[in-house]
């Protein structure tokens, strides 16, 4: 079921949200990652980046 939402979650985050939409979007990624078990790096990476787009965004 994982897999399926990082699937979900990619070409979310590829088409463009509304900020608010596309943070949540974001930290699902992240958090499907780092669920998946190998991949913590990649988890990491989205986590970052969504970090330096709302640094004020507190779920992360």
């Amino acid at each position: 079921m994982e897999k399926e939402a990082v699937e979900f979650c990619e070409k979310a985050v590829r088409l463009g949200l509304k900020e608010e939409n596309l943070k949540d979007a974001f930290v699902c990624l992240g958090s499907t990652y780092r669920v998946l078990g190998n991949y913590y790096e990649k988890s990491l990476e989205v986590l970052t980046e969504v970090r330096k787009l709302f640094p004020d965004y507190r779920p992360v």
